[in-house]
């Protein structure tokens, strides 16, 4: 790549499927901005969150990182300062690196920039809620604002370009709050999806329901196909929404005559079950949940190209370090994809790795195992089944696919949790057998 300057924003989008977008296969959804990208640079169709649950899968993001290794496993923990951070990396480069809006706190490196209050909906981190927003999933009830506080990061963002382009290279994060429930609707975005109109999932009453998931069958079961519906044509307008926030930073970007020389990745932390196998929202392996929608553009990438081959969330991280000229230290699991986006490689890595604390997910490029810790597992042929309804976990003819992918299941866990004992020193082997060979 050229020595020209190098800028970097990354769109990070919350609880946005991999199909909820016109261009990936939704005829539903208007997502025009987003489907120029498409056009205009990479778009990856198997991309997996390394937990699908925002702080795990942030923290993995920010620091190129797997979950059993930065140990951030649920939403009440945040990423430790000894931990990497692309931000960081970048900022030693010098980048300057602004995060504006959603971020979980897990903005280690970046300077955050304040998002003004206007009269729309606060998010409060204390509750964890917006203020005087109900939570659709638990009461049915959607709530309409005069504007959403993603409109006003969109603004905020914008504002703060025009200071970051007299001051390049730069790096910004972007984050938006919706998709995310609760649906806090704008009035322009009201009515503009009928819930009629909206599809059912299919073939959810005929499959079976692992055990440490009964509970949450439970929890979701009271939602009718009516609510499901309103759901998702809610879902859609926060979707468009975002795609009109989108179209608002390239065209600044453009303004500001940087658009040519910055990498804009658009990508989510995690998706939404939003009705599918009967639960809604997020923390199960299922594709609705775990494979998220990224899309690259910029840095001299082609145009139109679709990427199918399994790539990681953890992967943008490495792939944004390269961009920058950055070599990853060792502990980054991630694996830059320019190599594929160029051409010069057709396969990656070749899998996928998700986790949750009651269950690991492991994706190669047909097959999905899944592994819960009571020890029920799953395993999907995901080009011949991918909405993921036959379980083939039991199946005689597949034993061979089910061993050889708990193997390489392991065999990952192997080869990369010995770094995390940069953490942990006390676990560290002192020399002897195991550096000289010769025994203790």
């Amino acid at each position: 790549m050229s020595n020209d300057v190098k800028n970097v924003v990354l769109v990070l989008v919350d609880h946005l499927r991999a199909d909820a977008l016109h261009a990936t296969g939704n005829p539903y959804v208007k997502t025009p901005n987003i489907d120029k990208l498409v056009r205009e640079g990479v778009c990856f169709d198997n991309m997996y969150c390394q937990s699908p649950i925002c702080v795990p899968a942030r923290a993995s993001l920010l620091s190129g990182r797997y979950v059993f290794s930065h140990c951030v496993a649920d939403n009440k923990k945040l990423l430790p300062d000894s931990e990497f951070s692309y931000a960081r990396a970048l900022r030693a480069a010098g980048y300057t690196a602004a995060c504006v809006g959603r971020s979980h706190h897990i903005d280690n490196g970046f300077q955050t920039v304040p998002v003004p209050n206007r009269d729309s909906f606060e998010f409060d981190t204390i509750k964890n809620n917006p203020f005087g927003i109900s939570n659709f999933y638990l009461t049915g009830k959607v709530e309409y604002v005069k504007e959403s506080f993603d409109m006003r990061v969109t603004d905020t963002a914008c504002a703060f370009l025009e200071d970051m382009a007299l001051r390049q290279p730069f790096a910004m994060q972007v984050g938006f709050l919706a998709p995310h429930n609760p649906f806090a609707i704008p009035e322009r975005y009201v009515d503009m999806y009928k819930p009629e109109d909206m599809p059912l999932p299919e073939d959810n009453q005929e499959l079976e329901i692992p055990p440490m998931l009964q509970e949450r069958y439970k929890k979701d079961s009271w939602l009718s196909d009516r609510d499901i519906q309103v759901a998702r044509a809610c879902y859609y307008s926060l979707v468009t929404m975002i795609d009109d926030c989108v179209g608002k930073l390239i065209q600044k970007l453009k303004d500001l005559g940087v658009y040519d020389n910055t990498l804009f990745i658009l990508m989510a932390d995690h998706g939404d079950m939003l009705g599918d196998r009967r639960l809604v929202a997020k923390s199960v392996a299922y594709d609705s949940a775990a494979k998220i929608p990224c899309i690259m553009t910029g840095g001299g990438l082609p145009n139109g190209k679709r990427i199918s081959c399994v790539t990681e969330q953890i992967d943008v991280t490495a792939t944004i370090l390269d961009y920058a000229g950055i070599s990853p230290p060792e502990m980054v699991h991630g694996r830059s994809l320019f190599p594929v986006m160029t051409g010069e490689q057709t396969s990656h890595k070749g899998y996928a790795f998700s986790q949750m604390p009651t269950w690991r997910m492991y994706r190669d490029e047909r097959y999905k195992l899944i592994l819960h810790t009571d020890g029920y597992g799953e395993l999907y042929d995901m080009v011949n089944d991918p909405r993921e309804i036959v379980n083939l976990y039991e199946s005689e003819d597949h034993a061979n696919v089910r061993g050889r992918l708990e193997k390489e299941m392991l065999m990952l866990y192997i080869t990369t949790q010995g770094q995390v004992t940069d953490l942990f020193p006390q676990c560290k082997q002192p020399l002897g057998a195991f550096r000289t060979g010769i025994g203790n």
